[in-house]
């Protein structure tokens, strides 16, 4: 039998990465993501514009964010878009996946 390094996940299959994802839910906090991921090249920044709700956003977010090359992720959110980034880390949460999410405004800005 053929065997692989690889990461044991919770729930699926295992990864042969071990990926953070910081992912924006509106353009507003995308250079937060973008900061934060350049912390450590393990780290990488994606998200979605717009500040409307989008269900199919949200979908493609938690998606991306269980595979099983993603190891945790952070949702930031600005805090005033109609995507809930703490729903969308509840569907995430759902996986066995660590992911956090924040809010800017919460947290008193970004500096």
């Amino acid at each position: 039998m053929k065997s692989i390094l690889g990461y044991g996940r919770a729930e699926g299959p295992p990864g042969i990465r071990n990926h953070v994802l910081c992912i924006h839910t509106v353009e507003c906090s995308s250079f937060v993501s973008e900061k934060i991921a350049g912390i450590d090249s393990r780290v990488h920044s994606l998200g979605f514009p717009g500040c409307y709700s989008n269900t199919y956003a949200s979908r493609l977010m938690a998606a991306l964010a269980t595979h099983p090359n993603v190891g945790a992720v952070l949702l930031v959110s600005l805090g005033c878009e109609g995507t809930d980034a703490f729903m969308v880390a509840d569907e995430i949460a759902k996986s066995g996946k660590p992911v956090e999410a924040i809010k800017i405004n919460e947290e008193g800005g970004d500096l």
